[in-house]
């Protein structure tokens, strides 16, 4: 009975021990960045999703397989479903980017508003603004978020392709003299897009701003890393000591999950 009574005090103060680490990891500078950081991702994630679902929408509508039942005369209703579908789409997707913008002046100001991570923080805003919010791509994409929201649908059109007589294809188009009746845009929007010579290929536009978002967020990360790199290493070795012993207490956590 002594050796049950003691060998239960000991998995108590094991089970304690635990659950003090549980709450160091918990209250640690480093998890609470990798909590940020993960926040931020996850909203990339969103973006990323809504993405691939309209890039995916765009070439189904401009598929060379498609004419048969795309474009016959009769299959104007046809036609207008599937336009919707790229049209809900990219209302999705400027939703979601624009969104993760708001989230990341969030991020910023609660990871880096004192001034121990000044520096660091103008760097942030810095690499937004050449990589993002001072692009063309960003300011018409702001303009067409503000549009859809406001005015209506985004006004997209199509462009035959034919090749030797033949209708092969389509290409999906923003055209200049429609975007460019809307009084609505910023001033560097409309020059961006006055700029142009007749319009806004959407595949291309939407591939150009993707890649910008995703060079932005992937430096961030990369900076992030090395600048709380013993921050997220303290709490990594918290981790590391709860796990083995939780491993210790109850067994391999793997075999508990299957």
């Amino acid at each position: 009975m002594q050796i049950g009574i003691m060998e239960r005090r000991v998995a108590d103060t094991r089970f304690s021990e635990l659950m003090g680490l549980i709450k160091a990891i918990q209250a640690s500078s480093g998890q609470t960045v990798l909590n940020e950081i993960e926040g931020v991702q996850r909203s990339f994630g969103v973006v990323k999703r809504n993405y691939d679902e309209l890039i995916n929408a765009i070439l189904a509508f401009q598929d060379e397989k498609e004419i048969p039942r795309l474009w016959p005369q009769q299959s104007r209703d046809v036609r207008h479903e599937a336009m919707d579908v790229v049209v809900t789409r990219l209302q999705n997707f400027l939703a979601a980017a624009f969104s993760l913008v708001d989230h990341v002046r969030r991020h910023r100001k609660h990871l880096y508003s004192g001034e121990v991570f000044e520096v660091f923080n103008e760097e942030i805003a810095a690499q937004l603004q050449s990589l993002i919010l001072g692009r063309p791509e960003h300011w018409i994409a702001q303009g067409l978020r503000i549009y859809t929201l406001h005015v209506g649908l985004p006004p997209i059109s199509f462009v035959l392709q034919g090749r030797g007589g033949e209708l092969v294809g389509s290409k999906l188009h923003l055209s200049k003299d429609d975007l460019l009746k809307w009084d609505g845009w910023s001033s560097q929007a409309r020059r961006s897009i006055e700029g142009g010579d007749h319009g806004i290929t959407l595949e291309e536009f939407i591939k150009v701003y993707f890649n910008q978002l995703s060079e932005f967020y992937a430096w961030l990360w990369r900076s992030q890393s090395a600048v709380h790199s013993e921050e997220i290493e303290a709490a990594n070795i918290l981790r590391d000591e709860a796990r083995a012993l939780h491993e210790d207490l109850y067994g391999p956590i793997h075999k508990q999950m299957s």
